[in-house]
């Protein structure tokens, strides 16, 4: 028997499986080099006082690469008291959610000596900024600086660093020059990395979602079932997402409620229409604080209040002996070959 915990919330879930279980395991982890430092500090440009951080939750060495880029700026300008620091997080389109994560890298930024945080903005004034974003499998594609420079309207990126996740939420690389540059590279990486490929063709999929504040709305967290994007039809796939603050925005409740706007090009779409797509494939089943009613019509998967029923419903709909895959951290994971 094997235990098994997941976020959700503010806290964590667990299960017992029984039976033949894999549980991913990133291949690859980025770690911290001497030299990693040194190298960003002798490309970035003295005129360069503004630092932007795209911040994804639920990534795991993000912050270490946040603090080794900070570190390598307060080499050229003697300290971290002249260097400004805007923090956003774009791809979540959520007030609340934001300012939560706003506030957790803003504690971050003032333990290492950080004196000027600000939250950044879309189509803000920042010139000649190096830009730290992830490159990150997301709704189907890889979101990484390229399109967070084109969503801030930014003009002038002095430097760009772009960590590169892998498969599991972990990060496998940094990658730093020019924007252009970057954004070839790590999408390129984040596209081979993403890819995870189980050794037994599991039946019954559990994917962990982010935790709180990502899966405090449906529409912040509804990017998880892009994960199933390359798996053959037929599976049960499990999810915990808690979603106590309800649904999200005004626009995306209407989004969710009228199915025929799905096909409207954006990002909440494309997340929501991956989402039915997977529903339509494979039986779902939702762990969450959201009405079952809810679920069932708009989401179209079965509603859980616990993640035990949710994995007897997945052996009830299979089998007790059914392969079971589970991927703690389904963030930037794309799984194949099953």
């Amino acid at each position: 028997m094997v235990e098994v915990w997941v976020r959700y919330g503010k806290t964590e879930v667990f299960t017992d499986i029984e039976g033949p279980v894999e549980i991913l395991q990133p291949m690859k982890k980025w770690g911290l080099t001497e030299g990693f430092v040194e190298g960003l500090a002798s490309r970035l440009d003295r005129d360069c006082d503004t630092v932007l951080v795209d911040y994804v939750w639920a990534l795991e060495g993000l912050d270490l690469v946040v603090e080794a880029c900070l570190r390598a700026a307060a080499s050229i300008h003697g300290g971290l008291s002249g260097v400004k620091v805007g923090v956003l997080s774009w791809r979540y389109n959520d007030p609340e959610v934001e300012k939560a994560l706003f506030n957790h890298v803003g504690r971050l930024l003032k333990e290492i000596g950080v004196g000027q945080v600000f939250h950044a903005q879309t189509g803000g004034d920042y010139p000649r900024v190096l830009l730290i974003s992830p490159s990150v499998y997301w709704d189907g594609r890889v979101l990484g600086p390229e399109t967070a420079a084109e969503t801030m309207g930014l003009s002038d990126v002095s430097l760009a660093a772009s960590p590169v996740v892998g498969c599991g939420g972990v990060l496998t690389d940094v990658v730093y020059g020019d924007l252009e540059e970057v954004a070839r590279s790590a999408s390129y990486g984040a596209s081979e990395a993403s890819v995870f490929r189980p050794v037994k063709s599991p039946e019954i999929v559990l994917l962990g979602g982010p935790g709180h504040p990502a899966d405090s709305k449906l529409s912040t967290c509804i990017n998880i079932l892009a994960s199933m994007t390359d798996v053959s039809p037929g599976k049960v796939v499990i999810t915990a997402l808690e979603c106590s603050g309800g649904l999200g925005s005004a626009a995306f409740t209407e989004l969710l409620t009228s199915p025929q706007n799905v096909a409207v090009d954006n990002p909440a779409s494309r997340s929501l229409a991956l989402w039915l797509e997977a529903a339509s494939n494979h039986r779902v089943c939702l762990v969450t604080a959201l009405p079952a009613a809810l679920v069932s019509r708009f989401l179209k998967a079965r509603h859980a209040d616990t993640l035990d029923q949710a994995m007897m419903y997945g052996w009830r709909a299979r089998s007790k002996d059914a392969p079971v895959l589970v991927v703690p951290n389904a963030l930037g994971t794309r799984l194949a070959g099953f």
